[in-house]
């Protein structure tokens, strides 16, 4: 792992959603009970996304959270 990102992961943590969500504008939106309540795309560009990227993870490969 490098920068927080697994060989493969995408710099940019949007196209990560897109390619992994269905509704991916509605789901940064909605509030995220994984997240603690808070919108996924708050987290974008704070010392918090590495939460949203675990999250992205555990939903790529079904780990329960």
């Amino acid at each position: 792992m490098r920068n927080g990102k697994f060989p493969g992961e995408k710099q940019d943590i949007r196209k990560e959603i897109e390619a992994l969500v269905k509704e991916p504008r509605r789901w940064m939106d909605a509030p995220n009970d994984q997240l603690g309540g808070e919108k996924p795309r708050d987290l974008i560009g704070t010392n918090r996304e590495q939460r949203l990227r675990d999250l992205l993870r555990a939903i790529r490969y079904g780990i329960p959270t």
